[in-house]
């Protein structure tokens, strides 16, 4: 008994300051952490996006995390809707969240944009009693377990200008405006999210080079950022890493043939806690597909082949230019109408000498 109160215990604790819905490393890098900000919908393109991560190998029982998700622009890309569909296992706890999300995009200038995103969500938390070993099957932890659930809504906004993008939003909004003290909300807290990223072309706009930096704030948990980097090679070949400020380390690289996308991802400590807890492995995949149109020249969606064909068209046309300028024919050899005019002013002359000849001859 006092053994199992004593796993009860460490499961509850670890999961407020470890896990609590944690996104996939390679998602954020995906989606800029559209399970959080709705305003992603749809704004870069479609895509379903497939992750699955297992948390803290060195533990009896580790964290399983299960994450799906797919967003499409509608209407040339001023819209977007997706879903979400995140389950996570915890020792003998089974969280689910279920979210669907629109949003608005609006141009505000030839290389700017803003947009706006809102997200009904659904939250559960219950025992998975199949995994449940104790010696008493009637202990009032289990029994007196009634399981929590709750409906709440999310709120995001992205900016954009060239290649600079920046985000934010706010989580459970019902859960901070109700101000009462209740059990769900312990379980479910509200938090805020924001991401900054910059993607700087190189090797003549063939490659990306991307640093990131993720912020979350949770109530009653320690705020955690991510600062990464990453590098693309000719939008085939993506390899990363970045930093938490919990003593967590992260390096991952993924592979891109096409509209299909696989990738891989270690995370561990860097304290004294390395070899308690071990690693975290992470996969995923992604498809993507209907490119949304109005941010194709912004540097968002394969920048290097858009940025080379517009060289290339303006490279053109200064060809094209310069060929009007210096071939040019000689004035000599033009061939130009002649007119009537001078065609008249030449029969007035021709008439006149023919008189003045006529009068020569018969005086």
């Amino acid at each position: 008994m006092k053994i199992f109160f004593t796993i009860l215990s460490f499961t509850v604790l670890f999961t407020n300051l470890v896990s609590a819905q944690e996104l996939p490393f390679f998602s954020q890098k995906f989606t800029n952490g559209f399970l959080y900000n709705p305003s992603q919908a749809g704004l870069k393109s479609g895509s379903v996006d497939l992750s699955y991560q297992k948390q803290w190998s060195a533990l009896e029982r580790n964290v399983n995390n299960t994450y799906l998700s797919g967003q499409t622009p509608l209407m040339g890309g001023k819209f977007g809707v997706g879903g979400n569909i995140f389950n996570e296992k915890v020792n003998f706890f089974n969280y689910t969240y279920l979210s669907g999300s629109a949003a608005y995009h609006l141009g505000l200038s030839a290389n700017s944009s803003i947009s706006f995103g809102l997200a009904a969500e659904y939250n559960a938390v219950n025992l998975d009693l199949k995994n449940i070993k104790a010696v008493e099957v009637n202990d009032p932890l289990i029994t007196n377990f009634p399981g929590y659930n709750k409906f709440d809504f999310s709120f995001g906004t992205t900016f954009k200008i060239d290649y600079l993008l920046i985000g934010g939003s706010v989580n459970r909004i019902m859960t901070l405006l109700n101000t009462e003290e209740q059990e769900v909300n312990n379980y479910f807290p509200n938090l805020f999210t924001g991401f900054v990223s910059y993607q700087i072309p190189l090797a003549s706009d063939r490659d990306v080079l991307e640093p990131r930096l993720h912020y979350r704030s949770m109530v009653g948990q320690v705020d955690l950022m991510d600062m990464g980097l990453y590098y693309t090679y000719n939008n085939m070949i993506t390899i990363g890493g970045a930093y938490r400020n919990n003593a967590t380390f992260n390096i991952g690289a993924g592979v891109t043939l096409q509209n299909f996308t696989i990738a891989y991802s270690r995370q561990s400590f860097t304290n004294e806690y390395r070899s308690d807890f071990g690693g975290t492995d992470e996969i995923s995949l992604r498809f993507v597909f209907n490119e949304n149109l109005m941010v194709s020249n912004l540097g968002l969606n394969k920048p290097s082949k858009q940025r080379k064909s517009s060289s290339r068209s303006r490279s053109q046309s200064r060809n094209d230019s310069s060929k009007k300028l210096f071939d040019r024919t000689p004035k000599s050899n033009v061939k130009r109408p002649v007119s009537k005019n001078k065609n008249r002013l030449k029969l007035r002359n021709y008439k006149g000498k023919f008189k003045k000849m006529k009068k020569g001859n018969h005086p």
